[in-house]
């Protein structure tokens, strides 16, 4: 059996609330923004992640609101952030309607994107979730369910989650955010994010190589790394402390960083702030391209740069928050969504 909302540490920040909804339907709202009963700002296939991911047609995703990290540059953050739905029966956010989803709806959603082609199962931003998760991919599993599961965290995330993840996750994708206290506060909300992410990827390192699925195979662990402007040190930094493990994991070097402004509060609608970072140098990246070469990191992929930024805000605010070459939304998703907004109305 899987620990409960409230005996599992789901992440380093250990806020203490009592997430479990009371029978006069009270709770207490965690860091992240929410209690036990999970929401879904969006489901479909999703083609931007890497090969073992997305496959040909995309990776099944389940993006879920609310985060436990609280990056302030997140370009998720009309889902991630600390905005409060507007009702608890339409579980809507600002203009986002997200979905209500327990144990059977995610099933009947894994099973839809299986239908659609989908390479594999992910849960995105999903540690405040993680017995939710554990439910989903076990009842899953027992019902003949045979796609991989993905685990798309920030690395923030407890040791008791790993523990509890580790018998059904098929392919980890760890974001590696930075190793520097100073840029983790700058950029990601947490100066204690560098400390309490590498104890995590030990953690998880070290259960990993010691765990078979049922599948005969160990969990793949892929470790992908934003690179932020003007810190090019602390991305040489991470790729200096992934090089020992470069025979175990895969790298993926992303570039696509942009500062994003309260989505409610920017001037012109785009979610940019107007004195934001100008990106990742070309510079830079040549830089971090010479360290991988340095380090002798081999196994991963290395974003191409886009003039373009702002090719990767997604707006959950539509039905499909993605560029269309990139996603298309389930159609078991949408109906649902559909019903709750024929509700609201």
């Amino acid at each position: 059996m899987s620990v409960s909302y409230q005996e599992c540490r789901m992440c380093p920040r250990q806020c203490g609330a009592d997430r479990r909804v009371g029978s006069d339907g009270g709770f207490q709202r965690g860091f992240c923004g929410e209690s036990e009963i999970a929401y879904l700002a969006w489901s479909g296939l999703h083609k931007g992640e890497e090969p073992p991911v997305s496959g040909e047609n995309g990776s099944g995703m389940f993006f879920f609101r609310g985060c436990s990290l609280g990056c302030p540059t997140c370009q998720n953050r009309q889902i991630s952030s600390g905005l409060r739905p507007m009702s608890a029966a339409s579980g809507g956010m600002g203009n986002v309607t997200c979905l209500e989803a327990d144990v059977e709806t995610l099933c009947e959603l894994a099973w839809d994107l299986r239908g659609m082609g989908a390479h594999s199962i992910s849960f995105v931003t999903a540690e405040h979730f993680t017995p939710l998760v554990v439910k989903v991919c076990r009842r899953l599993r027992q019902s003949g369910f045979d796609l991989p599961f993905v685990h798309n965290t920030s690395g923030w995330i407890s040791a008791d989650a790993i523990d509890e993840l580790i018998p059904y996750i098929d392919i980890w994708l760890w974001d590696c955010k930075t190793h520097d206290a100073a840029v983790a506060a700058e950029f990601f909300g947490s100066s204690g994010y560098a400390d309490a992410e590498r104890e995590s990827f030990a953690h998880l390192i070290e259960k990993a190589s010691a765990f078979y699925l049922p599948s005969g195979f160990k969990p793949e662990i892929i470790v992908r790394h934003l690179m932020v402007p003007d810190h090019v040190d602390s991305t040489i930094g991470v790729i200096r402390d992934f090089a020992p493990y470069k025979d175990r994991c895969m790298f993926s070097l992303m570039t696509q960083y942009m500062d994003v402004d309260d989505m409610s509060g920017d001037a012109d609608g785009s979610g940019l702030s107007s004195d934001s970072h100008s990106g990742v140098s070309a510079k830079d990246i040549r830089r971090a391209k010479r360290a991988m070469s340095t380090f002798g990191i081999e196994r991963g992929w290395i974003q191409d740069k886009c003039d373009n930024e702002r090719v990767w805000m997604p707006d959950f605010s539509r039905e499909n928050p993605f560029p269309e070459a990139f996603a298309v939304a389930s159609p078991f998703f949408l109906r649902r969504i559909r019903n709750i907004c024929q509700m609201k109305k």
